[in-house]
């Protein structure tokens, strides 16, 4: 600004002849300065309102489903869409041979064995779904046989994408309170991940099978998308009116692994960091609406506990009666898929019955 003005002062002496005096009035600087000052603060009040307005009227996402969330996430949500654990009922299921199409086009993803409500096992009990014997035998099942198990339901799918062709990079993990160490490495399939994390966190390989196919149905899916893994196990994706919202920062198949293993061993380890515990009574809702109401559930050993501190919905007779179609209004699928596929793949989980995996 100075060699700006002093140029042009000079253009105008050669023109003009000497450049006439200004005279300025007193204390113009400062009214000027005062003004300025007066217009800063405008808007940095108006600024500070703005941003509170905006605070206070942004409600934080409800995690309605208590599932574990991250204290500070690292970025937006992301939504995967419809899960078939808390609302909807079994998708994309194709009936085992010989097996017709459930009522409504739906189709169920198991064998014959428990097609109906109560069928061959006994009826469902909201307090014993599976006991602690089956629930945390690491050993139910061989690597092998996870393999073989994965091939079979996933015959219908074709392309890399199929949860039978994929591999993945495991890290080495560490000993804690919750899981013995496990070596990781390259090029694991599903059944290798799921086979070293189920042994270090001492839980049925079973539990997370099942858990896998209630979430994202990834073992009979014939045409998984990226996000469908992104989601795999539900891990931090809270059901709000049954779609999942989950945080990017555990996204993708290997974390979900990892963290729906350690998970399953955290209810075991810490049971009092979480709502339930076994042999303790608690009123269950039916669904995440209040006005459909509760009933009271005796939580009869530690396995029963950590699936309602995972899904905190008990199913309603209209759910059970219906599957695995839909229900009611007030009706929650979460449990009572856990229950009907458990048996329809690897036969009774309650009561302590010896598990066989051919």
């Amino acid at each position: 600004m100075y060699r700006r003005r002093v140029g042009a002062d000079l253009r105008f002496r050669a023109a003009h002849g000497p450049v006439p005096v200004r005279r300025s009035r007193p204390g113009g600087a400062f009214i000027l300065l005062a003004v300025v000052g007066m217009i800063v603060v405008i808007v940095v009040v108006a600024l500070a309102v703005g941003r509170g307005d905006a605070t206070a009227s942004t409600p934080a996402t409800a995690d309605v489903l208590a599932r574990p969330t991250p204290a500070a996430p690292t970025a937006p949500v992301f939504d995967v869409g419809p899960m078939p654990s808390f609302r909807t009922s079994w998708p994309e299921a194709a009936p085992p041979p010989g097996v017709p199409p459930a009522r409504d086009g739906i189709s169920p993803p198991i064998g014959t064995g428990v097609l109906g409500f109560g069928a061959g096992s006994g009826r469902f009990d909201p307090g014993n779904i599976i006991s602690d014997q089956v629930f945390y035998n690491s050993s139910a099942m061989s690597e092998q046989q996870i393999r073989r198990f994965i091939d079979t339901q996933g015959s219908g799918c074709v392309g890399e994408l199929c949860l039978k062709n994929r591999t993945w990079t495991l890290d080495p993990g560490a000993a804690d309170q919750y899981c013995d160490a496990y070596p990781g490495g390259v090029g694991l399939d599903a059944a290798a991940l799921l086979a070293q994390l189920s042994t270090a966190c001492r839980v049925n390989p079973q539990i997370m099978l099942v858990t896998l196919q209630k979430e994202s149905s990834l073992l009979d899916r014939p045409g998984p998308t990226e996000a469908n893994y992104d989601a795999a196990f539900g891990w931090h994706c809270p059901d709000v009116d049954g779609a999942a919202a989950c945080d990017p920062a555990y996204k993708g198949f290997v974390v979900q692994t990892v963290g729906m293993a350690k998970q399953w061993s955290r209810y075991r380890v810490s049971p009092e960091n979480y709502p339930y515990r076994s042999g303790r009574t608690y009123l269950i809702a039916w669904d995440v609406d209040p006005e459909c109401g509760s009933a009271p559930v005796t939580m009869r050993n530690t396995a029963t506990a950590s699936l309602y501190n995972y899904t905190p919905y008990q199913p309603n007779a209209a759910s059970l009666a219906a599957y695995p179609g839909e229900g009611d209004r007030c009706s929650s699928y979460g449990i009572r898929n856990f229950w009907f596929l458990f048996q329809g793949y690897f036969g009774p989980g309650a009561g302590g019955t010896k598990m066989t995996t051919p």
